[in-house]
């Protein structure tokens, strides 16, 4: 769920929110906490953000409407209210975040004209913003400042005096649209599987120009491929692998990387690489198995469509986005690289690309070795089983999230809940492993309780890049000392069957299946015998489970996948959809037909009640509309007659009470009574209806272009 607090009101945020998450098929509600409730929602146990279990905590701060019921008040009293308003939302969050089990984002949002127009108060924003990160120090809150919110949806005049003065509602639509976005898009990185691998072209890609034809020295590094390979760059040091996948001869694009100083990319830092001719979905697929791992972790980059639409057939899992020629373009597109977004990055992340030529050494030492026995003996193995320092906890929290296949209850927890269940009794154990060629870091964890006759495992689960090696041998082992020393009979591991947890099955059925019993909830608990526990070794010649359970791609398939669409999207949302005046049109949707209600159609005849009926229509979406037809009956909201009274006012320049619109709610009645009382307004200018207008034409434009385009 996505539940917003604002200290304005933020109901316009919903149509471009519920635009989104359709789009991305992102199963979330959307509710709306009432009108300038933050801190309350933070503090009531009963309110919107506590009963958010596992979604995002949306608050919207405007500054000034903390002010804004107030009276009027010297700038010192009002500079100490506004400190100690922000100092008390600081603790209310700290205090919610530490109990709650959702995200929180806070967003800042941006002041009126007239706050940044008062020179008194124009350094108050920064000033507030930077007492809110000194306080706020929860790992489970997030704030956005205003050059965050710039940076994702830049609008130079997102003000709305008309919907200020009407209803709180102090921006216009296009900030609405971009503000809506950039929440969905903080959704969809805790939602989206998380990325591992990005695979990419040579050619056109990372440089410009074909080695094969050109030559090392004859391609060339203009300013957005030289960007590309830096962000390249910056998502290898963030934990990301690199791999090449070009239709090339293997000679050719090494010599670039061996040749050209002005080459950004290493190839020490290219985890693996296909240089050949073949399908580039095959050559992904391959790619895959290598390094163990699903294709939902695979973002391709290719500046041939063919090749991305080769991909998408095929691999319809894969993230295939086609790189932009257009050096103009470049800049945008990465910003908008929603599969890339911050996540936390632990000690083991940062290592990745060393893990994986570490295995690649491992792989070369066995097939030295006559036998698997052999192999074991001469990694060297040492494995360290301990309770976890506070640096851990995050790559922990992460391993219950990403270990699918050795993960004996599926347990899924952040940080915040893993602190909780430690709190409750239950002990945690970290499992680090390293061997003659390297550190493979911290690679499982164990979750155990002690109960009277037994040492209760709750959840044992293990990085596939160490199964099969004796290591989970070691931590039965482990257990059965432990068991021993507590003077407990037996060590009982709970399972509960996943759609990919097999070997962990296949490991507790080869060592407890006489032990085995059902459990009355579903799965099963293995009720070791310590003093056998504590004896587990690897049997001689026995087959490892690495070899038995390579987590294989997923079979192509025949119907573009769920995955396929939302990838259709984040490739737009990279390409086009960060120019707001598309995203207003987009989000808005498709005119729907006018519902079926009891009266007649009864078409406009006046002129304004065709004007009325046009902007209703706008509003409201429709196809048509009735002049008999009720605004509430049609789907109308309360907050959808601020827009109507707005534009209204401006198309016909005449001065309105809003109540007008809650009083006659038809299009006949509301004609009639702004007929029977014409007054002219005064305050729009004809510089300003020439600018709306103007706004008007430009927003057509897009509209046209985009129907093009799609």
């Amino acid at each position: 769920m996505i539940a917003v607090a604002a200290t304005f009101t933020a109901e316009p945020l919903e149509k471009s929110v519920e635009f989104w998450l359709s789009a991305l098929e992102l199963k979330e509600a959307l509710r709306f906490a009432p009108y300038n409730t933050p801190q309350q929602q933070l503090l009531d146990p009963a309110g919107l953000f506590h009963g958010n279990k596992d979604g995002l905590n949306v608050i919207l701060v405007r500054f000034e409407d903390w002010l804004r019921e107030l009276p009027a008040m010297a700038n010192e009293t009002a500079h100490a209210l506004l400190v100690q308003r922000t100092e008390s939302l600081s603790g209310d969050l700290n205090t919610a975040a530490s109990v709650s089990q959702a995200a929180f984002l806070l967003c800042l949002c941006p002041p009126s004209p007239a706050w940044k127009a008062d020179t008194s108060r124009q350094p108050w924003q920064s000033e507030l913003e930077s007492l809110l990160r000194q306080k706020v120090n929860s790992a489970r809150v997030e704030i956005a400042g205003l050059m965050e919110l710039n940076t994702a949806f830049s609008i130079a005049d997102s003000h709305d005096a008309h919907g200020e003065r009407t209803g709180h509602i102090p921006y216009i639509e296009t900030f609405f649209a971009g503000l809506g976005t950039f929440l969905v898009r903080k959704l969809a990185r805790l939602r989206l599987p998380p990325g591992k691998v990005m695979v990419v072209d040579c050619d056109n890609t990372l440089w410009r120009g074909v080695c094969g034809e050109d030559g090392a020295a004859g391609i060339d590094f203009p300013a957005p491929y030289r960007a590309f390979q830096e962000f390249l760059q910056t998502q290898i040091q963030r934990g990301w692998l690199l791999c090449v996948c070009s239709k090339n001869s293997p000679e050719d694009v090494w010599k670039v990387f061996a040749t050209r100083p002005d080459m950004v990319l290493k190839r020490e830092q290219i985890a693996a690489a296909r240089i050949n001719w073949l399908p580039k979905s095959e050559n992904i697929r391959s790619l895959a198995e290598e390094l163990n791992l699903g294709l939902d972790a695979f973002v391709f980059f290719d500046d041939n469509p063919v090749e991305i639409s080769e991909v998408r057939a095929n691999l319809p899992d894969v993230q295939a986005l086609l790189f932009p020629t257009a050096p103009e373009a470049y800049q945008r597109f990465a910003a908008n690289l929603w599969a890339f977004d911050e996540r936390v990055v632990t000690k083991e992340d940062l290592r990745r690309t060393a893990l994986y030529t570490e295995e690649v050494q491992r792989r070369n030492f066995r097939q030295s070795q006559a036998t698997f026995d052999d192999f074991l003996a001469g990694l060297n193995l040492e494995v360290d089983i301990a309770p976890p320092t506070a640096e851990q906890i995050p790559r922990i929290a992460q391993l219950t999230q990403r270990t699918n296949q050795f993960n004996t209850t599926t347990l899924r927890l952040d940080e915040i809940q893993l602190g909780r269940l430690l709190e409750s009794g239950t002990a945690c154990l970290a499992i680090s492993v390293r061997d003659r060629f390297g550190d493979y870091g911290l690679v499982g964890a164990l979750f155990i309780r002690e109960e009277a006759l037994s040492l209760s495992v709750d959840a044992l689960l293990l990085s596939c890049r160490v199964l099969g090696r004796g290591v989970e041998h070691r931590i039965l082992a482990h257990l059965g000392t432990l068991a021993l020393a507590k003077k407990a009979g037996h060590v009982s591991i709970r399972f509960m069957p996943s759609a990919r947890n097999q070997p962990a099955a296949d490991f507790l059925n080869r060592i407890g299946n006489s032990y085995r019993a059902e459990l009355p909830s579903g799965g099963h608990v293995f009720n070791i015998p310590s003093t056998s526990a504590v004896t587990a070794r690897p049997t001689a010649g026995e087959p490892p489970l690495q070899e038995q359970h390579t987590e294989r791609p997923a079979k192509a398939s025949p119907i573009p996948a769920p995955a396929l669409a939302r990838t259709r999207w984040v490739e737009r949302i990279a390409t086009e959809l960060h120019d707001i005046d598309r995203l207003v049109i987009l989000t808005n949707g498709e005119r729907r037909s006018r519902p079926h209600l009891p009266q007649h159609f009864a078409a406009p005849v006046s002129e304004l009640e065709r004007t009325c009926a046009r902007i209703w229509m706008e509003v409201l979406r429709l196809q048509e509309v009735g002049t008999l037809d009720s605004f509430h009956d049609l789907g109308g909201k309360s907050i959808d007659l601020v827009a109507v009274h707005r534009r209204l006012q401006t198309t016909l320049n005449r001065e309105f009470p809003i109540i007008t619109l809650f009083q006659f709610s038809t299009i006949k009645s509301l004609a009639a009574e702004l007929e029977n009382n014409a007054r002219p307004s005064p305050t729009l200018s004809a510089a300003t209806l020439r600018a709306q207008k103007q706004l008007r034409a430009t927003r057509e434009r897009a509209r046209v272009t985009l129907e093009r385009t799609t």
